[in-house]
């Protein structure tokens, strides 16, 4: 078999699917494939500093796995490698398949987190690859689809495992005929046969008869799933870098102008990414990427909120942005302004008392006078606006505050900003500034209060 180790670790190599310290958890069925893909790792770990340990995951679904499981525990340790072994149980008869493949992969993950593992390696062969790549041709599918499995990839979002595939540039015939030619014992899964199952419909009827159009047919379809994947990854690249230019994080927008000149393609995948980041998930629905895309495209606003796009992600309706003109105005202590809308807005110095301390008035605060001054700037926000809530130390993005206090993006424009030297001390209705607070220290006060009209747009 050495022949074809070799063939192996040199796509081992090239994907850089196995590296020196890392600690690899095998998942072997006691199939033909799973036995190549032990046999192989412990020629393997005798040429490369790698902790190798096998697993074996009973569905319970057949009779002959309990003597699999011990076939697969002797050979693993004879070459000196710990066994461990997982259950799941499977219920309902539809979606089999799927529900095996996701308890299979969440138990093969527990067991990885149990030994220390960071890799967990199946055996999926050329036949695996090209099966994947025709049924999601067949089931209708874009670029993503069109990678079938990946050399190396992620099976959940919220683990730290990585999911290794070294055996994906050989056949199962090859693989087959090297453990005969060693006399290398192998078990064989009926369910691999049975014509109930998607995969093995393509296996069996499809395949054979693609062969006669062309005999190399499997390398083929490899080639294209390879090349879709160096196409994919550009693609993506490109679109983490549109992403940051239209994205405005600052002001949690997005630039519909910026993201309007993109090409179509690029608009896909950033819209795939923006997905992905507001629902935290890796899930590519074509016909959602597609609405999206469509309903952006037809958007006659310059920015976006990313409230307002998680809106039409969760396919919801969007009220046009309003925005309030920008204001500005000064206000003297003491003193009292009336805003355009007729708001009143008055500050008087008074003295310290216990009032101050159990304020509960939204439109009413209470600050030092010495660090506040003389004379305050009311106005409404700017891009880029930061202040320290009362409580805490650190800065915070008046966008964030925002969002933190579940602000809707159509009412951000209309809340009054108190500021003194740049420095917000007030955010009208909501929060003052720590560092402008009162404390027992405090020798002055000014009290703001804010009277606004029924038809204020301000809050």
């Amino acid at each position: 078999m050495e022949t074809l180790f070799k063939r192996v670790e040199m796509f081992v190599c090239e994907e850089k699917i196995i590296e020196d310290g890392d600690r690899v958890l095998l998942a072997v069925s006691g199939g033909p494939d799973s036995m190549f893909l032990l046999h192989f790792f412990y020629y393997l770990s005798q040429k490369n500093k790698i902790t190798v340990k096998v697993a074996y995951i009973h569905h319970h679904m057949r009779k002959k796995a309990d003597k699999e499981l011990l076939f697969v525990k002797k050979v693993a340790e004879s070459y000196g490698f710990s066994f461990y072994s997982g259950d799941i149980y499977i219920t309902g008869k539809s979606g089999v398949e799927e529900k095996g493949r996701i308890g299979r992969y969440k138990e093969l993950c527990r067991i990885s987190g149990d030994t220390g593992c960071n890799k967990i390696s199946t055996g999926h062969t050329l036949d695996d690859q090209v099966e994947t790549v025709l049924m999601h041709l067949i089931k209708g599918t874009g670029l993503a689809g069109m990678r079938g499995i990946l050399p190396i990839s992620a099976p959940f979002e919220d683990k730290d495992i990585v999911l290794a595939r070294p055996l994906l540039s050989i056949s199962k015939s090859d693989i087959v005929a090297a453990l005969k030619r060693e006399g290398a014992k192998y078990s064989i899964d009926s369910y691999n046969l049975s014509p109930d199952f998607f995969r093995n419909k393509i296996r069996q009827k499809i395949m054979p008869l693609l062969k006669k159009y062309n005999p190399k047919v499997r390398e083929k379809i490899l080639r294209t799933s390879l090349l879709v994947q160096d196409d994919f990854d550009f693609l993506k690249e490109e679109a983490k870098r549109s992403v940051e230019k239209i994205f405005i994080e600052k002001d949690e927008t997005i630039d519909l102008n910026v993201y309007k000149g993109l090409h179509i393609s690029i608009k896909r995948m950033v819209i795939s990414l923006l997905v992905k980041k507001i629902k935290n998930t890796r899930y590519r629905s074509f016909v959602l990427i597609e609405k999206i895309r469509k309903r952006l495209d037809k958007l006659d606003y310059e920015f976006l909120s990313i409230t307002d796009l998680e809106r039409i992600i969760n396919d919801r309706p969007i009220k046009k942005v309003f925005v309030q003109d920008f204001v500005e105005i000064d206000l003297d202590i003491p003193g009292t302004v009336v805003m355009a809308d007729g708001t009143n807005v008055e500050s008087d110095k008074i003295s310290v008392s216990d009032e101050i301390f159990c304020n509960r008035e939204r439109f009413i605060c209470y600050l030092d006078m010495d660090k506040v001054g003389k004379k305050i700037k009311i106005r409404t926000r700017k891009i880029g606006d930061t202040f320290v809530p009362l409580g805490m130390v650190n800065r915070k993005k008046l966008s964030r505050f925002f969002i933190d206090k579940k602000v809707p993006s159509l009412d951000r424009d209309k809340y009054l900003v108190f500021e003194v030297g740049r420095e917000i001390i007030w955010v009208c209705g909501l929060e003052i500034s720590d560092k402008f607070k009162v404390t027992e220290g405090t020798e002055n006060v000014v009290k703001i209060s804010v009277r606004p009209t029924v038809k204020s747009p301000f809050i």
